[in-house]
């Protein structure tokens, strides 16, 4: 990808680990979420994703990763992670 530079030794890259340790804190499982679209579970992951970051009360999408408060920044409903 253009102006995207990562490590050739994916999955066991340094940097790829710091970046899933991160965002899976956050909820989002970088490493399971590659393995479903590299074994072209691409449309079942879409549609996971887009269910897991919405409003449950206003159904408008929520960023994953979310402020401390844990609240829909759309409707002020608390979010469960």
């Amino acid at each position: 990808m253009k102006g995207f530079n990562f490590c050739n030794e994916y999955p066991d890259c340094e940097k790829f680990h710091e970046m899933a340790d991160y965002c899976l804190k956050y909820g989002a499982n970088l490493m399971e979420n590659l393995n479903k679209i590299q074994s072209g579970k691409i449309v079942e992951w879409l549609e996971e994703e887009d269910k897991k970051w919405r409003c449950r009360t206003c159904g408008n999408s929520i960023p994953i990763m979310t402020d401390v408060t844990l609240v829909c920044h759309w409707c002020g409903a608390a979010l469960s992670q």
